[in-house]
């Protein structure tokens, strides 16, 4: 029985299926913002209206603050940004989510390379002829940021009695319940549920475990994202706009790979239809 409840904990989707479609859609609405920020500041060098507003708010905060800056800056850099990852990801593998794990690594390093595609793409400089657009360490925090919020929505729920992300029908019908019956552990006894009602491929679901999962997600991912914008901002290393493109950035990247991650990377243990075993 436990190694079919650790086999189901490892077969959970990076992507909750009660969330996918939400944060789906938000990745479309991300990715016409960054576009259209793009296409308006496309080779300028010159802070904008909302730019010189954000800029005179935040730019040479004092000496106390400009050090938290820095710290925070230091998440994006390469060093830190290792870190930062290594810990999330290795948070996902002792709670036994491989997908999520495999996200928290992939999903940054794929906001990294397309940040560093886009800007000379953009060709916004700041500072003389350094490449602004998208910020980068704004993307990458972010999506760091919404990793770590998947697996606190996922263990939240799973703690409060919601089910989290769901094991597999198979792997419900081998841990099976009270007499027997596959999925007898499930609320709804229907196998693969794990979920209040019975759902299959559950997780956090229903009207109540979407507002709360998608709460937590992107809350993660707006304070953290906007400790990054901050720092780039007093630091002077990016405009304010800069900010909200790597910020969009990170909500377009996670959602696609967190679905490729799901389609392609294999249940363990589950057999190959194509391998003849």
């Amino acid at each position: 029985m436990r190694a079919g409840v650790r086999q189901g904990r490892w077969e959970a989707p990076a992507l909750p299926p009660v969330l996918r479609t939400p944060m789906l859609v938000v990745a479309v609405a991300a990715l016409v913002t960054l576009v259209v920020l793009a296409v308006v500041f496309a080779g300028s060098s010159d802070p904008r209206g909302f730019d010189r507003w954000a800029q005179a708010t935040v730019t040479d905060p004092p000496a106390p603050w400009y050090d938290v800056a820095l710290v925070v800056d230091f998440g994006g850099e390469p060093a830190g940004a290792a870190i930062l990852v290594a810990l999330v990801a290795g948070a996902c593998v002792l709670a036994g989510k491989l997908r999520l794990a495999v996200l928290a690594v992939a999903g940054p390093c794929l906001c990294v390379v397309v940040t560093t595609g886009l800007k000379p793409l953009v060709g916004r400089t700041i500072n003389g002829d350094f490449l602004s657009f998208p910020s980068g360490h704004t993307a990458l925090l972010t999506a760091v940021a919404l990793v770590l919020g998947l697996l606190v929505a996922d263990l939240g729920m799973a703690r409060r009695g919601r089910g989290g992300i769901p094991v597999s029908g198979a792997s419900a019908a081998r841990v099976g319940g009270a007499g027997g019956v596959p999925g007898g552990g499930v609320p709804g006894g229907v196998p693969g549920g794990g979920v209040t009602g019975g759902v299959p491929g559950g997780g956090v679901t229903g009207g109540g475990g979407l507002l709360v999962g998608g709460a937590v997600v992107y809350g993660f991912g707006l304070v953290c994202g906007a400790a990054m914008a901050w720092a780039q901002i007093a630091l002077d290393a990016h405009y304010p706009t800069d900010t909200l493109g790597g910020f969009a950035t990170a909500l377009v990247c996670v959602p696609l790979v967190a679905l490729v991650v799901d389609a392609r990377v294999p249940h363990p243990g589950r057999r190959d239809p194509h391998s003849g075993r």
